[in-house]
């Protein structure tokens, strides 16, 4: 809540409190040429667990996971999906590895992809089996 002095009136409300996002960037680069910075900005106040995971493969501080492969989004590769969006992360040859070890499961399904640019961890075998594999929708998603 803001201090009385920075209220517009007594009556009218605080203005609301807009929790913090940690934002993190991919460097892209295509047949080995820059091609540009993407900037992902994380909803660690609704998905803490995902984000937290997200971001630390983004900065590889876990270091190396459960399976000697180092945890970090550097040097992976991406594709597209059907045009519909965008899927990268693979670290190890079995679809990679979370922060919290091989899988960690879902955490909530409020923030859905409803627009291009919506970040989302990708299932490798169904509910609850997020690992390093991520998505970005190219498209508003219809599910």
């Amino acid at each position: 809540m803001l201090p009385i002095s920075k209220q517009k009136s007594l009556d009218s409300p605080p203005p609301a409190v807009v929790p913090q996002r940690p934002t993190v960037y991919l460097d892209i680069n295509i047949n080995k040429k820059n091609a540009g910075r993407l900037v992902i900005q994380l909803f660690a106040d609704i998905v803490p667990l995902t984000a937290e995971n997200f971001r630390e493969l983004c900065t590889g501080e876990k270091g190396v996971g459960m399976g000697g492969e180092v945890l970090h989004y550097k040097g992976a590769k991406f594709g597209v999906v059907q045009d519909t969006f965008i899927q990268g992360g693979e670290l190890t040859h079995n679809y990679g590895e979370s922060i919290y070890g091989w899988r960690f499961g879902d955490e909530n399904f409020i923030a859905k992809h409803d627009r291009p640019g919506i970040l989302s961890m990708a299932h490798t075998a169904g509910e609850n089996t997020n690992s390093s594999l991520f998505r970005i929708s190219t498209v508003k998603q219809e599910r």
